[in-house]
């Protein structure tokens, strides 16, 4: 069965992709888990079907003629292919120690200068250390790009397509989320104290309500 050229085309983009995530799979899995790694696959089949889509504005014949809009394409989607080179999965949970240098030992530093010191530190090695760094790689490789190019795409080139507007309206959505996680993950490790707070306070009324459950409950 003869393949026309488009077919060619999406055969040849299909298969690049799938090559990257079975290579990934087969190679050894290092230090993650299994865990890990199947999180990290299905998260490269979720990026393949995005990149996927963003080729398909080939297929509109106000976008292939103009050749700035091609080499923008091209270029955001040979910068998205560098992702499947990091460990997205792997960078979360990942725990970090603040090791001493044997060659500063010697020096004494004011006590307060130490304290601050010390937390700013221990803040940005907890940032380090969460979910903020795949976050950042997923929005500036994949999500901000891809939504800055669909949108000049619908609103510029006019295209009507279904796929790329839900698209669209997808990287968006997404863009919104990973905002409120950042926020989210800074509040989080910057002001720990409110965060035990409002832990503390849900406990104590949770105690309070099974209490007055058990005293009602002897009532009866």
């Amino acid at each position: 069965m003869a393949l026309s050229t488009d077919d060619w085309v999406v055969a040849i983009e299909v298969t690049f992709l799938m090559i990257i995530i079975i290579g990934r799979w087969l190679l050894p899995k290092g230090k993650i888990t299994r865990s890990a790694l199947s999180q990290l696959l299905l998260v490269y089949l979720s990026l393949a079907s995005d990149m996927i889509d963003l080729l398909s504005i080939f297929q509109e014949d106000q976008v292939i003629i103009n050749s700035a809009m091609v080499y923008s394409i091209l270029a955001v989607f040979s910068w998205s292919t560098f992702q499947f080179s990091l460990n997205l999965v792997a960078t979360r949970g990942r725990n970090f120690r603040a090791e001493p240098d044997p060659l500063n030992q010697d020096l004494k530093i004011p006590v307060h200068e130490e304290i601050k010191i010390s937390g700013v530190n221990a803040i940005c090695q907890n940032l380090c250390g969460s979910e903020l760094p795949s976050i950042f790689i997923t929005i500036l490789m994949q999500d901000l790009p891809f939504f800055v190019l669909r949108v000049v795409a619908v609103v510029h080139f006019k295209v009507q397509s279904y796929t790329t507007i839900f698209f669209t309206c997808k990287n968006l959505f997404i863009l919104f989320l990973q905002m409120y996680r950042l926020w989210s993950i800074c509040s989080e490790h910057i002001d720990p104290d409110e965060t035990a707070d409002i832990d503390d306070t849900s406990m104590t009324s949770k105690h309070l309500r099974s209490k007055q459950s058990i005293t009602n409950a002897q009532l009866i």
